[in-house]
Parts: C-alpha cells; sequence; structure tokens
C-alpha cells in the first residue's frame, strides 16, 4: 500500500521530469523571513497624529517599512519587487466622457469648448512646485500608507491600478511623495490641468459648467507675517479648482462666459466673479486671467498681496501678467487631460493624497460638478471671518449658483 506522502513524492518527481524534458529552470525558493524589510528613502507618517506626543509635520527621513502585500512564497527574488517601468508617454487623452449616450461628435465639441475656455494661470517666479497628473510616472517617488494614523506602508512605488483596484486600499489610506520630488523648477511640458464638464440639463442654473483643477505634490509653508522665522501651512498633496460657468443658450452670440468661481483654500475663502469683472488675457476668446498664490496655490481674480488674518497670513501672487515676478502658463490643448468619475483612473482612489490636510481626489471633493463655494470679501478674508479660522461670520452670496 502506497502512502501518501510516497504519492506526492512521486507526483513531484514527475513534475521535475517534465520541467527538465522542456528546459524550464528549477530554483529553489528560499523562505525568507516573515515580515520581511526593505529599506527606502520615503516619508514616515507620525505613529498618530492626533496624539500629544506626535510629531507636529511629517519626519522625512530614511527608514524601514513592512510590506504588508508581499507574498515570500510566490516571489523568488525581491531584487525586482520595486522595479519601474514608466510608460511610453507621460500624457495620455482619456475619453473621460465617452459613453453609450455621447457621440464622439459632442465629446469633440467638449473639448474644444474645453480648450477655449481653459484660464491663463499666472505663478509667482520663485514658486516651487507645480501641477502634474497622476500616473505610474509622478508615482515612482510616492508610498501609499495603510491609513493616516500610522506608519504601515502598502507599497512603496504603486502604480495607479494598485491604488484603484487593491483590496487593502481604504478610504483613510494615505499616500505621501518622498522629499526629493516634492519640488521642481518650472517646465510646461511637465505641467498638466484637468478639467470635467457638466451638461445645462444637469446644472441647477441651467447653464454649463467647466471645473478646471490642479493637482501638486505639495502646500508649501509660509513664514507668518513674511518675514517671521515661524513656519506653518505645510501639507503635502494639494488640490484647486477654478469653475466657470458658461451661458450657451443664444446660438447668435455663442457661448459666454457667466460667472466664475476662484477657489482658495478650499471652498473657505473664494470669490465668485461676473463676466465684467474679470480681467482677461484675451477677451474675444474670454480666456480668463487665474493668479495662482506662491506656496498655497490657492486662486485668485487678480495679482498682487492678498491680506489674510490681519496681515499674518498673506497669500502673495504675481503682480500682473508679464510682470517680473511672473511665470505665464498658457496652457495648451496636450496639456489638459479630461476627467470624469472614472477616467483617469487614478480618480477612483479612495483614500487621501498627502497629509496632514488629508486632501481628498476631485470626484470626492464637495465642489464636483457643482460648485458650492462660498463669496468671502476682502474685508471679512483680512479679519479672518472665515471657516474654520474663527469660526463663521456669514457668507456673502450674490453670485451663489442657485440651489
Amino acid at each position: 500500500m502506497i502512502s501518501s506522502k510516497q504519492k506526492i513524492e512521486t507526483v513531484v518527481e514527475n513534475i521535475k521530469n517534465i520541467m527538465s524534458v522542456n528546459n524550464i529552470d528549477i530554483q529553489t525558493v528560499e523562505e525568507p523571513k516573515s515580515d520581511e524589510e526593505f529599506e527606502f528613502d520615503q516619508p514616515v507618517l507620525p505613529i498618530n497624529p492626533m496624539s500629544s506626543s506626535s510629531s507636529s509635520s511629517i519626519k522625512q527621513t530614511k527608514s524601514k517599512f513592512i510590506i504588508e502585500d508581499y507574498n515570500p512564497k510566490t516571489t523568488t527574488s525581491n531584487k525586482n519587487l520595486y522595479e519601474y517601468s514608466p510608460p511610453t508617454t507621460v500624457y495620455q487623452s482619456n475619453d473621460a466622457l465617452q459613453s453609450s449616450t455621447v457621440s464622439s461628435k459632442e465629446l469633440d465639441r467638449i473639448h474644444k469648448l474645453a480648450t477655449r475656455f481653459v484660464p491663463v494661470f499666472v505663478f509667482r517666479s520663485d514658486e516651487k512646485a507645480f501641477p502634474i497628473a497622476i500616473n505610474d510616472l509622478t508615482l515612482k517617488d510616492t508610498t501609499v500608507f495603510a491609513s493616516n494614523t500610522d506608519n504601515v506602508a502598502l507599497r512603496a512605488a504603486p502604480t495607479v491600478q494598485f491604488l484603484t483596484e487593491n483590496s487593502n486600499i481604504k478610504q483613510n489610506s494615505t499616500l505621501l511623495w518622498s522629499e526629493k520630488s516634492l519640488h521642481q523648477k518650472y517646465d510646461p511640458s511637465t505641467c498638466f490641468v484637468h478639467y470635467c464638464y457638466t451638461a445645462p440639463q444637469y446644472s441647477p442654473s441651467g447653464l454649463t459648467l467647466l471645473q478646471y483643477f490642479l493637482e501638486y505634490r505639495v502646500n508649501d509653508a509660509f513664514k507668518c507675517c513674511g518675514c517671521c522665522p515661524c513656519e506653518v501651512g505645510f501639507h503635502q498633496g494639494d488640490l484647486e479648482h477654478i469653475s466657470i460657468y458658461i451661458d450657451e443658450k443664444d446660438e447668435k452670440i455663442g457661448p459666454i462666459i457667466d460667472r466664475v468661481y476662484f477657489s482658495a483654500h478650499s471652498n473657505a475663502q473664494g470669490q465668485w466673479k461676473k463676466r465684467p469683472e474679470i480681467e482677461y488675457y484675451d477677451e474675444k476668446q474670454q480666456r480668463i486671467v487665474a493668479y495662482i498664490a506662491r506656496g498655497s496655490h490657492a486662486f485668485y481674480p487678480t495679482g498682487g498681496t492678498q491680506w489674510r488674518v490681519f496681515g499674518v497670513a498673506n497669500d502673495i501672487c504675481a503682480k500682473g501678467v508679464g510682470s517680473e515676478d511672473s511665470i505665464v502658463w498658457n496652457v495648451q490643448p496636450n496639456q489638459m487631460i479630461e476627467a470624469d468619475e472614472n477616467n483617469p483612473l487614478w480618480m477612483k482612489y479612495p483614500g487621501y493624497m498627502g497629509y496632514p490636510d488629508n486632501c481628498r481626489t476631485p470626484v470626492n471633493s464637495s465642489w464636483w460638478k457643482r460648485e458650492r463655494g462660498t463669496q468671502v470679501s476682502a474685508f471679512k478674508r483680512f479679519f479672518g471671518c472665515f471657516k474654520p479660522i474663527f469660526g463663521w461670520c456669514g457668507p456673502d452670496l450674490p453670485y451663489h449658483e442657485p440651489i
């Protein structure tokens, strides 16, 4: 009588013979220690950001991380575990609005509309972080953590597919960039703006809504009062948007801007502007100018210093288009990426983009497909009468979208 052990040995021997005949190399997999550790030059989250003993800022140090999804039984070597193969192109167009109800002709019309009305963005010349596209190339310097309350790393250099399809990625998962990748010089070939479209029939105002949003690796710290050595406001992950309502009702006149919302520090300090109040780069084509504050990337309809909280936390923008302290980004069509709930793929990522501000993806933001931003006057902005600084002093709502 053949024992079970002998049967197994016979099967294994037969498999080896078959592999040998077919010239298949047989490698013995050495069982590594459990919880194998690897070293990466990646950021570390405080163990518990909510505790009084935790660090007040993110520590950017070289540390060891336990890679939870590493399976030693199926990996013969850790040499290629984190090898990165960049895509053939940085930018890949997505038919974000493509569905059975939207024709290719309509998609082409929407893209032309978005291209026509895309703002001209004006950065400060001393800006250190510029908008990016989220893809495998820009994720190569990141680490995704299990949550924003511990330092358990799920993977270094995750792919977009991993962020959106892995079962370990939850709503409190947190994506962080390495310190060395946070800043870069201005290069328009690596800058991208995303946009989404909402048709008039789905907008309470009956107007077409185009929303343009910029994704940054970091929101830089600023010095209190502009000179104090104390720096505040730093956080990884920064998402800023601008909403343009377009009136397409008069076919003879054609599409024209009705009003624009310039978001600043989420939707708590933004400004609504009607068509006559807006600065234009090209008034005939209605290309508006959007000033971007240094470091915070808040949008403003005018340049110069934007006074906030008694002058302690001012936003500094370029003085004007073409001024010595300005960088003018005149967006080109190949720098624009269509977006909806499913495209590009990173839009489906459920977690946080950075820490400690806990920035969400656009589809998980309150302004997505319907602007809900409040109007804050210069007076209230100076005295800090906005959420969440000194409570809520009541918004000014002269140009709010009808609800």
